[in-house]
């Protein structure tokens, strides 16, 4: 019997139908390109590191404010994942 499971071998949830409706109305509606261009002034194409894209932190925003977490801090991000259903929203 092997120890290791590797993450792509282990069942994929359908995803919570709140988080599916929610993600498809922000593609229909091209949340993610009209956040990116709207942020595009505050982010540096040369300093640093890259950050969180601007879509996927206010998609983290919306799991956090739906699911009732209180702040999102470093440690937040990861357990947003592990959100039943939020992690079809997270993962576009």
């Amino acid at each position: 019997m092997e120890a290791f499971v590797a993450a792509s071998d282990l069942p994929k949830s359908p995803g919570h139908p709140f988080y599916v409706a929610l993600s498809r109305l922000l593609a229909e509606n091209t949340f993610g390109a009209f956040v990116e261009r709207l942020c595009a002034p505050c982010y540096a194409e040369t300093m640093g590191r890259p950050g969180v894209p601007p879509s996927g932190f206010f998609r983290m925003l919306f799991v956090g404010y739906s699911e009732g977490l209180k702040s999102l801090d470093r440690r937040v991000p990861r357990p947003l994942v592990h959100r039943p259903g939020a992690e079809s929203l997270l993962r576009q």
